[in-house]
């Protein structure tokens, strides 16, 4: 059974693209459309963040994680918010 026979699924192949600067990051090369986040867009919203609500937030080795699954120290998102 692939993703399109699944219940509740209209069908069709998914492609997943960014919703900030549409970089496909996954899924179909073409077809529907779903929206994500890619890496860069991420780490450049995180950068916008407090660093009190950043750290309110990390996990104990020091690192952010997205619903989207990408991982970032609070050390690299600090770096380059201030470069």
């Amino acid at each position: 059974m692939d993703e399109s026979s699944e219940p509740g699924s209209p069908g069709g192949e998914v492609a997943i693209v960014c919703a900030w600067c549409r970089l496909r990051v996954g899924g179909a090369p073409s077809g529907r459309v779903s929206h994500g986040i890619c890496p860069r867009c991420a780490r450049e919203f995180l950068e916008r963040l407090p660093a009190s609500y950043l750290e309110s937030i990390a996990d104990d080795d020091g690192t952010v994680t997205l619903f989207s699954g990408y991982r970032f120290s609070l050390d690299e998102v600090r770096r380059r918010a201030a470069g």
